[in-house]
């Protein structure tokens, strides 16, 4: 598999199952629903960010990797701290999943944070000075609404076609925090 094609699949698999993690953590959240945890999807999203960061710095560096040019690239450039960040904020989300006491809110939260640092890793980061900054808080708005729906839909699903005696509460509250994220990922996408 040629390093063309292999970091734009990564990133699309780790940022896929990011955004499953996020929005079922979330929609579970704000639904009060009682699921499992998304660990497969937090492990995925993982190996497959670090998976594309190695792709990347190997595509960079080629047969010259050393440890001294990887610290270079990994702590001197924004791309490298970009990718830094988010694999540590991907590995905290996968090492929570494992955890036995979980509080779901926070659950959520980790899986945002992890979810928007894909943000500065993609073309939003190209831009310059205030306008990069603009441009990576619209593409992480943009992350979040799309991962709300890509996570919550198939917990929707599921909660439906299983016994759900308040079902009509479940579809209200997805009604409402789907739009939300509807709007929001609408209006980042027009903005950007």
């Amino acid at each position: 598999m040629s390093a063309e094609f292999a970091a734009p699949a990564l990133r699309f698999i780790a940022i896929g199952a990011a955004m499953f993690a996020f929005g079922g953590l979330t929609f579970s959240t704000l639904g009060k629903l009682k699921t499992a945890p998304p660990r497969l999807a937090a492990f995925i999203s993982l190996a497959a960010s670090v998976g594309a960061a190695a792709v990347w710095a190997s595509g960079l560096l080629g047969a010259n990797i050393s440890p001294e040019k990887l610290s270079l690239l990994f702590g001197a450039t924004f791309i490298g701290k970009a990718w830094l960040l988010h694999i540590i904020a991907a590995a905290i989300v996968a090492v929570y999943a494992f955890q036995r006491s979980r509080r779901l809110p926070l659950f959520a939260l980790l899986a945002a944070a992890s979810l928007a640092t894909f943000a500065p890793i993609g073309h939003a980061a190209a831009a310059d000075g205030g306008e990069k900054t603009i441009r990576i808080l619209l593409q992480a708005t943009h992350l979040l609404g799309a991962g709300f729906w890509v996570g919550a839909l198939p917990l929707l699903v599921r909660q439906l076609a299983g016994e759900a005696d308040d079902a009509a509460r479940v579809v209200a509250t997805f009604a409402k925090y789907a739009s939300i994220a509807v709007f929001a990922l609408l209006a980042a996408a027009i903005a950007n």
